[in-house]
């Protein structure tokens, strides 16, 4: 049984860098990620289901056949098509996003927003972002912003927590650089040890 799923997407599409040519300056990390999850999946016997963006399968079509390989489900689909259906009777529902504007970005707090009331009725969740360092970024005004709006990922728990969900785990984060990206030097292991975390029996 499967009991766990994850997006199957690089950075620079959670930062809405999706148009044409954005994968020419954007250097792909999905795989260095995919495979170390693999990795933890293999060690702790679990299977799992990976929703793959199409941008992604095109790019890493050796990955996707890697994780087929591994015995684990390979769905080709976008946030906004995703419905409470898919995850009725799962183990673990985790979801992240970057932070934009202080939330979640529109698909992702537009899904949340579509969940009916007690759809996650005791379905363990967990919840992250991405996020700028204020401190490294040094600016006052943002620095009152953030205390004042916060950041997606406790958005994200409260919504789950308001349809039933079980946290797992408090909401956890990761820094970029800059804005947009790429990953801080050492998030990726901080960010597999994390999950790890949530996958052992």
């Amino acid at each position: 049984m499967r009991i766990l799923t994850f997006d199957l997407e690089d950075w620079f599409h959670l930062a809405g860098a999706q148009g044409p040519g954005a994968e020419a300056w954007a250097e792909p990390r999905v795989e260095a990620m995919a495979d170390r999850v693999l990795a933890v999946l293999s060690d702790t016997r679990q299977a799992a289901t990976f929703f793959c963006l199409g941008a992604v399968a095109d790019a890493h079509p050796a990955l996707v056949r890697r994780i087929a390989a591994a015995g684990h489900e390979v769905i080709l689909r976008k946030v906004s098509s995703a419905a409470a259906a898919d995850i009725a009777g799962a183990g673990l529902v985790l979801v992240g996003s970057p932070t934009r504007a202080f939330r979640p970005t529109p698909a992702i707090s537009a899904w949340l927003k579509a969940l009916p009331a007690r759809s996650l009725s005791g379905i363990r969740v967990a919840a992250f972002d991405t996020r700028a360092d204020v401190v490294t970024v040094n600016n006052r005004f943002l620095t009152f912003m953030v205390r004042f709006f916060g950041y997606a990922a406790e958005k994200i728990a409260r919504a789950l927590a308001a349809r039933g969900g079980v946290p797992a785990c408090p909401p956890q984060w990761f820094y970029v650089n800059a804005s947009e990206g790429p990953l801080r030097e050492g998030e990726l292991d901080r960010a597999a040890a994390w999950a790890a975390t949530l996958v052992q029996p």
